[in-house]
C-alpha cells in the first residue's frame, strides 16, 4: 500500500525508488536522440532495451506523446483492438479488472457499461484527468513500482501496448503478478518490431523481437502462456496466468 491512499502518485525517481542512472549491461551500445513535441531526450540502446538517461526522462517522454485531439482520436483508432483484448481474456460482468495504460479512458467507460468493476492506472496525468471526467476510477501510478492495490485484488489485468514502453518490464510484470488473484488472467499485447528505428519512432523503451523473447520474460516473472494470437505482428496477444 502507498503511504498516501488519498492521492496515489509515482514515488521516487525510478523503479523501486532508484535515483541512480540506469546502467547498460551490454557493451554494444549506440547513442540515440528522441525528439517529442520539440523536446529532445538522449539515451542509449542495447540489443533488447532502449535505456533513457534517467527515469524522469522516461516519464516525461510518456507524458508528452498526446496531441490536443489525442483523446478523441485515439479511441477511434484503438477501440477495436482494446475490445478485442478484453474478449481474449473472456472477461465477464461482475469481475474486477485493472487496465494498465488506459490512454484515453474510453475503454474504462466501455467496460463499466458492461458491468465490469474496472479501474485504470496511467503515468500520464492528462489521461487520468480525462478518465475522471468520464466518471471512471483512475489513478496516476506506474505499474513498474508498487501500486496502492492490495495483493490478489483483480480477476483480470490488461496491459495492451504497455510492456514495450516500460523502462523495466520485469518490474511491471512482477507488480501485476502481486495484485492478481491466484486464478486471475493477464492479457498482454506486444508488437514485434525488429528495426531499432521503428521502435524509437513509436516511443518504445524495450524491444520484443519474437515469441521466444516475450515468453522468456513471462517465464522469469512466474507466468505461463495459456493461449496466444500472433496473426497480426503489430498486435500479438498473450493470455497469461500464474504458474
Amino acid at each position: 500500500m502507498t503511504d498516501d491512499m488519498s492521492n496515489p502518485k509515482v514515488a521516487g525517481s525510478g523503479p523501486e525508488g532508484d535515483t541512480e542512472q540506469r546502467k547498460v549491461l551490454e557493451s554494444d551500445t549506440q547513442s540515440v536522440t528522441v525528439e517529442v513535441h520539440g523536446q529532445k531526450f538522449q539515451g542509449r540502446a542495447v540489443s533488447d532495451s532502449f535505456v533513457h538517461e534517467s527515469y524522469e526522462d522516461w516519464k516525461k517522454l510518456q507524458c508528452l506523446k498526446g496531441l490536443p485531439d489525442w483523446f478523441e482520436r485515439n479511441w477511434e483508432i484503438t477501440k477495436d483492438k482494446q475490445i478485442r483484448q478484453w474478449q481474449f481474456a473472456d472477461i465477464k460482468p461482475g469481475e474486477s479488472a485493472l487496465e494498465v495504460g488506459f490512454r484515453d479512458g474510453f475503454n474504462l467507460a466501455y467496460l463499466d457499461s458492461k458491468g465490469v468493476r474496472v479501474v485504470g492506472i496511467e503515468v500520464n496525468p492528462d489521461s487520468v484527468t480525462h478518465a475522471l471526467s468520464l466518471g471512471q476510477e483512475a489513478y496516476e501510478e506506474d505499474i513498474q513500482q508498487k501500486t496502492h492495490f492490495d495483493d490478489g485484488q483483480f480477476d483480470v489485468v490488461s496491459a495492451c501496448d504497455v510492456l514495450e514502453h516500460c523502462y523495466d518490464p520485469a518490474s511491471a510484470l512482477n507488480e501485476m503478478y502481486r495484485i492478481m488473484k491466484s486464478d486471475a488472467r493477464l492479457v498482454v499485447e506486444i508488437p514485434f518490431e525488429t528495426e531499432f528505428s521503428e521502435n524509437i519512432s513509436h516511443g518504445h523503451s524495450f524491444l520484443f523481437h519474437n515469441v521466444e523473447n516475450a515468453k522468456d520474460i513471462f517465464d522469469q516473472c512466474r507466468f505461463r502462456v495459456v493461449k496466444m494470437d500472433l496473426e497480426i505482428p503489430q498486435r500479438n496477444i498473450f493470455l497469461l496466468m500464474k504458474k
